[in-house]
Formats: structure tokens, C-alpha cells, sequence
């Protein structure tokens, strides 16, 4: 059987600040797993490793220990990884976070929008309370789309501390409709308080937009694909 290292890898996509001027600097990086077979998220075997407490657990440990030892390599740099409510369901989620608990100031949680298909009703309150308890920021990701809407915002209020918009999800929409639904977003971070950062941006001129709009924090192919990232 093929070792992790074998089937995985990992790329660090920049997450952007845009000043006045249009120039960027990296704040952060969002980590993205990759198959070295198709150079995607691995999608379906993913969806098996849940199925497989064992599996799982080492998948885990594979990517708890490859990430640690990037933020060791790299101490300046902080990272953003994606968790579905899912992952909950079993230790290997629990191992993951106490290994990257030592860099919980470097590291943001990002929620995703995935609805939980495992995972109880009431153990949900559990898992953001484990997180932030360990010292980990968390992010809500691809706001507008599945769970991660206004109604979950307000019930987890406290514990967020970022709102994620990405432009890819509303490609059919007219540029005035996805302007007052980007204002929307904008505006409702504003008033809880939360970082707010666009992804999904491909052009320069989408990029001088959201910046004349005061969105600083960006991100998408325009900065960066992402990269195994070297520090050296």
C-alpha cells in the first residue's frame, strides 16, 4: 500500500494584503491537500478516509506532522486549514489539534460549509469549543453557501473570529448582484467585528475593486496558486 507521502501533499495558497496603493504582502498562507495523482483535492478518498477510523487517524497524523514540521521550517509564517464538522467523529481530529495545539497562534481553523453527514446535532457547540480551548482561532469558510450563513454567525458569534467570501461560488450572478451580496457580507463583518477576506480573485481589477471597497484581506490565483512554500 501506497505511504501517505505517496498519495498526498500539501501547498500553501497566499492569503493577501492589498494596501492603498495596490501592493500586496503575504499575511498568512490557507494550506490545500493535494493527490499527486491528479494535483486536486482528493475528493473521494477523503470521503473514505471518514468512512475508516484507522485510516483516518493515520491520514491525520501524516498531516499533523507535515504541517508541524513547515511551521517549524518556517517560524514567521501562519496558516489557515480547512475542517469539516464531519472530521469531529473521530480521535485522529482530537490528535490533530493537540499536535498543532504548541503553533494554535499560527494556525486559523477553517470551518467549512459542509453540512455534517455523521456527526450529532448536539456535539456540534463541543467541537468549536475544543478548538478555541486549545487556542485556535476560527475562520467561517465560503460564507453564503451550505451551513455557513448569517443564522450559524449569530450562534457562534463569540467564538469566530474570521468570515471567508469567495467570489467562485456566485460566478452566474450579475456584477450588481454580487456587489450588494459582497457589501452584505462586508457589512455584517463590519458589524460583529470579524476579519473579513475575499478569495476567488483571478484579475487585478477585481483586486483595486475590493480594495477601494476596503476589503484588504484577499486571495486567489491572481497572488498565487499555491506552492510547497520553501523558507529557505
Amino acid at each position: 500500500m501506497a505511504t501517505m507521502n505517496e498519495q498526498f501533499y500539501l501547498v500553501y495558497q497566499p492569503i493577501v494584503f492589498v494596501s492603498e496603493n495596490l501592493e500586496h504582502h503575504t499575511r498568512e498562507y490557507e494550506v490545500l491537500l493535494r493527490s499527486r495523482e491528479t494535483h486536486r483535492f482528493p475528493k473521494q478518498i477523503f470521503d473514505r478516509l471518514l468512512r475508516s477510523e484507522t485510516e483516518y487517524s493515520a491520514f491525520m497524523l501524516w498531516y499533523a506532522k507535515t504541517l508541524e514540521q513547515k511551521l517549524i521550517e518556517c517560524p514567521e509564517i501562519s496558516v489557515s486549514v480547512n475542517v469539516q464538522l464531519d472530521q469531529f467523529c473521530h480521535e485522529g481530529t482530537r490528535h490533530f489539534l493537540e499536535i498543532l495545539a504548541p503553533y494554535a497562534t499560527r494556525v486559523i481553523i477553517e470551518m467549512t460549509e459542509h453540512e455534517p453527514q455523521f456527526l450529532e446535532q448536539e456535539k456540534i457547540d463541543t467541537c468549536f469549543a475544543q478548538i478555541r480551548a486549545q487556542g485556535f482561532l476560527i475562520a467561517l469558510d465560503d460564507v453564503n453557501t451550505g451551513r455557513n450563513n448569517l443564522q450559524l454567525l449569530e450562534q457562534y458569534a463569540s467564538e469566530v473570529y474570521r468570515l471567508k467570501f469567495s467570489l467562485l461560488h456566485f460566478k452566474e450572478l450579475s456584477p450588481a448582484n454580487l456587489a450588494s451580496l459582497l457589501e452584505g457580507w462586508r457589512h455584517v463583518a463590519k458589524m460583529y467585528k470579524k476579519e473579513f477576506v475575499v478569495e476567488g480573485i483571478e484579475s487585478s481589477c477585481v483586486s483595486k475593486y475590493l480594495s477601494e471597497q476596503g476589503i484588504c484581506l484577499q486571495q486567489g490565483y491572481l497572488f498565487g496558486k499555491g506552492s510547497c512554500l520553501s523558507c529557505e
